[in-house]
């Protein structure tokens, strides 16, 4: 993505700015609500990548999709809440068994916990499922790094 803004300089760590932000995009897709959807997930997305969790949390607030509950899932792993991304994705997966993206995210935080055996075990389904999933692949990239290391 590339951004380029005239005027005020917006703080992504500032709530009042991405609300005002989140604002915006609901007023121009506003009679659109599958644009305003995928506006917010994607604001939420590059706030996450970004290192603003916080802030996309409060962007999927207004968002009750699966999508949105899956960002969730990942902005709590990224912000280091390990047991609130594997508890939503826990609960994503029971309502599809063959969600990727939730076994793929419980392979990392099992990972990340530094229960390997588990985390394979996750991984394994994942890729079971598709071969090609870059969420899961990216896990299984950093399965011979330190990663992984027994804690």
């Amino acid at each position: 993505m590339l951004f380029a803004r005239d005027g005020d300089q917006v703080r992504l760590d500032d709530p009042a700015s991405v609300d005002a932000v989140a604002a915006a995009l609901d007023a121009r897709f506003g009679g659109r609500p599958e644009l305003r959807a995928a506006a917010r997930l994607n604001l939420a997305r590059t706030l996450i990548v970004l290192g603003h969790a916080d802030q996309a949390q409060r962007v999927l607030a207004a968002l009750h999709s699966r999508g949105a509950a899956q960002l969730r899932a990942r902005g709590h792993f990224a912000s280091g809440e390990v047991g609130a991304a594997e508890a939503l994705a826990r609960v994503l997966l029971s309502q599809d068994p063959g969600d990727v993206r939730s076994l793929a995210l419980l392979a990392a935080a099992a990972l990340e916990r530094g229960a390997s055996d588990e985390g394979r075990r996750w991984l394994t389904e994942a890729l079971r499922r598709d071969p090609y999933d870059a969420e899961a692949r990216a896990v299984l990239a950093r399965l011979d790094g330190p990663f992984t290391q027994e804690r």
